[in-house]
């Protein structure tokens, strides 16, 4: 009985001992999951954002457009018909 108990606290120890060394000694893995979807939503960030630059800078491309077209025309219209 006696012999028993001590190859279990041998072990126990052994164990301990085993744990301290591997969590001093090792360098510990780090998990990336967290990072390549951190990563992930700062491309998507950046792609929307770049997207919704494109769109704005497009539709006001095409509201300048508009008013400068219609401005072309209402001056035409007032040249021919004073003229």
């Amino acid at each position: 009985m006696y012999n028993i108990l001590l190859f279990i606290l041998i072990i126990i120890i052994v164990h301990f001992l085993w744990n301290y060394i591997k969590d001093t000694f090792t360098v510990k893995k780090k998990k990336y999951i967290n990072h390549e979807v951190d990563k992930y939503r700062e491309l998507l960030d950046t792609h929307i954002s770049k997207t919704n630059t494109i769109t704005n800078t497009f539709i006001e491309s095409i509201r300048s457009r508009s008013v400068e077209d219609e401005l072309q025309n209402d001056l035409e219209l007032f040249l021919q018909n004073n003229i």
